[in-house]
């Protein structure tokens, strides 16, 4: 910057006042050029960072798609052992009165209720 302003002092005032515009712009070409360097610096980091973040959601989104599909696994077979013991308990039905309260038991025992203390399902054990 020091050889700007000689260089300006051999011209006169118009030499200084060229001089400084060249020292202010060589300041804004150098101070940009941080500027740029901060800035790709900047990006990189907020890359980095949105990709760990990225990494991170997947990898929750795939132990979420596991747990969903053990659960459905799980409920099919819940649905399926209800079923079996709905038709066990249409089997063992001698007429459609005793067809309704033995369905009607099995649901409340499916639903986790507890039957021994209603009427209709003394007598009737899962099963029987």
């Amino acid at each position: 910057m020091s050889f700007l302003i000689m260089i300006g002092g051999l011209f006169g005032a118009k030499g200084k006042i060229a001089a400084g515009i060249g020292a202010g712009l060589l300041l804004l070409v150098v101070g940009g050029g941080l500027f740029g360097l901060k800035s790709c610096y900047d990006r990189s980091v907020v890359t980095h960072a949105l990709d760990a973040g990225n990494v991170r959601v997947l990898k929750q989104e795939q132990k979420a798609d596991t747990q969903a599909a053990d659960q459905r696994v799980s409920d099919t077979q819940t649905i399926q052992q209800q079923r079996e013991e709905l038709r066990h308990e249409a089997e063992q039905a001698s007429n459609p009165t005793d067809l309704r309260r033995r369905r009607g038991c099995a649901i409340l025992r499916q639903q986790g209720r507890d039957t021994a203390s209603i009427a209709a399902c003394r007598g009737l054990a899962p099963g029987s």
